[in-house]
Order: C-alpha cells, then sequence, then structure tokens
C-alpha cells in the first residue's frame, strides 16, 4: 500500500513547473553524502533464470533536523522511487534528526526470474535539470524541490542464491 502512495505523489508531484525547482547542487544544507555505491547483483541459478539488476544505493548524514522527503533518483535520463534500506529502523519517513545515517536506494531490475524484463517507458525523460555527474537525487522541504549532484559511483557485484 505504500509503495501505492509514492507513485500516487510522485504522478502528482511531476505536475510541477520550473519554478517550484532550486537549482541542482553539489552539496544539501540538510544532509551530507557519505557514500554513493552501484551494486549490481545477480540471484538464482547462474544460466540465467534468475534475476539481475543494479541498486543505486546512497548513504546520507544529516547535519541539522529535516522535516522533507526524498523524491526520486535520476540516473541519465530514467528516473526511480527512492526506496529506504533498513525501513524498519525509520521512524518517519517526512522527519529526521541531526546525526542520522540513512542508505536509500533505487532498483533498476533487467532480468526477473522469468526472462528479461523490460523496463516501462514512463520513467523515461529529461531530468528537470541538466546535470555533470552519474545521478540526480530530488528531495522536497517546504514545497520546494531540491537537487543535488551525486559525481561518481563506487562499484560492487553481489551474487545471491545458486
Amino acid at each position: 500500500m505504500r509503495y501505492f502512495y509514492l507513485v500516487l505523489v510522485l504522478f502528482l508531484l511531476s505536475a510541477k513547473t520550473k519554478s517550484d525547482y532550486v537549482k541542482p547542487s553539489l552539496k544539501s544544507k540538510f544532509f551530507v553524502l557519505q557514500s554513493a555505491k552501484k551494486v549490481k547483483w545477480q540471484s538464482g541459478a547462474p544460466e540465467g533464470k534468475g534475476g539481475a539488476g543494479v541498486d543505486y544505493e546512497l548513504t546520507l548524514k544529516f547535519t541539522k533536523n529535516y522535516d522533507g522527503y526524498f523524491k526520486m533518483i535520476w540516473i541519465g535520463n530514467k528516473y526511480y522511487a527512492v526506496k529506504y534500506k533498513n525501513e524498519a529502523a525509520i521512524k518517519d519517513y517526512n522527519h529526521f534528526t541531526k546525526d542520522q545515517v540513512i542508505t536509500i536506494y533505487a532498483s533498476e531490475v533487467v532480468r526477473s526470474g522469468v526472462g528479461i524484463y523490460k523496463q516501462e517507458d514512463k520513467n523515461v525523460t529529461d531530468p528537470p535539470f541538466k546535470y555533470d555527474g552519474v545521478a540526480l537525487l530530488e528531495y522536497e522541504y517546504h514545497g520546494k524541490t531540491y537537487s543535488m549532484v551525486i559525481k561518481s559511483w563506487s562499484e560492487e557485484k553481489k551474487v545471491d542464491g545458486i
């Protein structure tokens, strides 16, 4: 049910105008980026019957209290809904406290357990701003949308199952 509300909110927010966005920057006044990882994963049978994809993970440490939310992560011209690692530890998705550390991520599944997965075209469009980096994290605070440019990823590979 939480996923339904997230999709609904993203749809409603997509009607914003350019004036609702603050120009992207390399820093946020609310948090610092501790790490940015691109995790390529594969699970199940190695002969292609398992799933495969990429998780884009961002670990953030808040420098002050933050009453807002994370909207999406842009990778090129594709955007992905933000998910939270260790959801049980997060009490309120719209309120974070100074010194709190969280990891958010977006997933791109390139192969499901039943074959090739075709990415839906509905999440492909031009980002609100051109940016010089590998990704753009969008977040909202008091009705304004802010963006932080991610300059690079560290890369990992993970294989589960077999």
